[in-house]
């Protein structure tokens, strides 16, 4: 982490650029793609203390993840009528039907956080 930018506040969500594997006991292993929450800043600022997705607590490199930057709302995004957020490809198709002629909704992807996937029938 370079000194310009600041500590990630408990809290924040970021998404794992590269696998992790860890190799000390505290390390908190993790795949490329995982989402993380920010649980402390440690005394060194190229680490986090972090959990995932099911709970288990550990250290992370700072330079191995990154902020999700998620749609926050009073964004110009969140107020386009098209944009639906997070809701799953099985919710998405139910809004698309019955299919009409240049119907779309685009959504928070499911497979790939922090990405956006654009849905059509």
């Amino acid at each position: 982490m370079s000194a310009i930018q600041a500590a990630w506040p408990s809290g924040t969500e970021c998404i794992a650029k590269y696998n992790f594997h860890g190799t000390a006991e505290q390390d908190l292993p993790f795949c490329k793609g995982d989402v993380l929450t920010i649980v402390a800043v440690t005394k060194d600022p190229n680490w986090y203390k972090a959990k995932n997705k099911v709970g288990r607590e550990g250290i992370i490199p700072s330079n191995y993840v990154q902020k999700r930057e998620g749609v926050k709302a009073g964004t110009k995004l969140s107020l386009m009528p098209w944009f639906h957020g997070k809701i799953t490809r099985e919710q998405a198709e139910r809004l698309l039907y019955p299919p009409e002629k240049g119907l779309f909704l685009v959504r928070e992807s499911t497979n790939y956080p922090g990405d956006y996937t654009v849905c059509e029938l």
